[in-house]
């Protein structure tokens, strides 16, 4: 449940150890509702950021943007002004800046100056709903299924600064778990109550009635959606 498919900033120096970035730069962001909270590191976290540029309600809130790439410098832009330039160490840029809403792009560059690698996050705009997706939307009866729940805005984005709490309920299908990848709470998996984090839930069922299946989720102000397996 802790990472939720949302590609955490250990995550893109895994790959970028293994090779695998296929000239995908990484992005990411420390929380901008906390600013200023300390990181509590470890062996496998040592820093908060998350691949996200979605904030509503925190602009002008500074935030610290990774870049990990293993280009020689890299540009940081926002909505098409440059916010700095940096050369990585450790295959890690790092830039200080404040939240605004947008498009936020880096882009790599080679020692002579041609882009090699480029990564974006994009803001959610528009009015906040639950997205609702299965892993396999056409499975056979018993079949565990994990849906993810995610609540966007209207293209699409997840956004961070909208945690609510979230019912789920199942008809032809049993819920085995739901829950998020909140690390402090008294909320229990099975009980079909769970405060999302930073935008994001995810749901484990077993289906019972195949082809009929119906997964319907609700939040306190978020109007209920219905996913059929």
């Amino acid at each position: 449940m802790i990472s939720q498919g949302m590609e955490m900033a250990v995550h893109c120096l895994q790959r970028l150890s293994g090779g695998k970035n296929n000239g995908k730069a990484g992005i990411a962001v420390t929380p901008a509702n906390h600013p200023g909270k300390e990181v509590i590191k470890s062996v496998w976290r040592g820093t908060n950021a998350i691949p996200s540029w979605s904030w509503k309600g925190c602009e002008g809130n500074p935030v610290t943007v990774e870049v990990y790439t293993k280009a020689a410098r890299v540009i940081l832009s926002l909505n098409g002004e440059t916010i700095g330039e940096a050369v990585p160490e450790n295959c890690k840029a790092v830039f200080e800046t404040v939240y605004q809403p947008g498009l936020l792009k880096a882009a790599g560059y080679d020692e002579k100056g041609i882009l090699v690698e480029s990564g974006s996050l994009q803001s959610s705009t528009g009015a906040n709903s639950i997205h609702l997706k299965a892993e396999n939307s056409k499975a056979g009866k018993n079949a565990v299924v994990f849906i993810k729940v995610d609540i966007c805005g209207e293209n699409g984005e997840v956004e961070s600064n909208a945690d609510e709490l979230l019912t789920i309920e199942a008809k032809g299908a049993e819920v085995l778990g739901f829950g998020s990848g909140r690390g402090r709470s008294e909320e229990s998996f099975v009980s079909c109550n769970y405060t999302s984090y930073y935008g994001r839930a995810l749901a484990a069922v077993r289906v019972t009635d195949a082809g009929h299946a119906k997964i319907r989720v609700r939040g306190t102000t978020l109007a209920e959606q219905e996913i059929l397996l």
